[in-house]
């Protein structure tokens, strides 16, 4: 009886910590699988601050091309502009200074 006693406790036991074992390689195992989780959201997050970093970076860069290409652009009208200007200013003045010494001439 008494040796019937004893197995029946240690069987107890046993299932005891079988029971304890089991359930702390259960919390491991979640505590593994949210560390992988986190690992894998953070580097999501960052993969996309990375992505509109660059894109917004990539847009300023386009931006200043952009202003600096019409700036050029203007410049080059404006001078030709007032090239053409000068040119027609001088074309009058030479005839109009031709037609004058052809008027004392005659």
């Amino acid at each position: 009886l008494k040796l019937k006693r004893n197995q029946l406790k240690s069987q107890k036991l046993k299932l005891k910590r079988n029971l304890l074992k089991r359930q702390r390689l259960k919390l491991k195992k979640n505590h593994l699988k949210i560390q992988r989780l986190t690992l894998k959201r953070n580097q999501l997050k960052s993969q996309r601050l990375k992505l509109k970093r660059n894109q917004l970076k990539s847009q300023k860069l386009k931006l200043k091309r952009n202003q600096l290409k019409s700036q050029r652009l203007k410049l080059k009208r404006n001078q030709l502009k007032s090239q053409r200007l000068k040119l027609k200013r001088n074309k009058l003045k030479n005839q109009r200074l031709t037609l004058k010494r052809n008027q004392l001439k005659s």
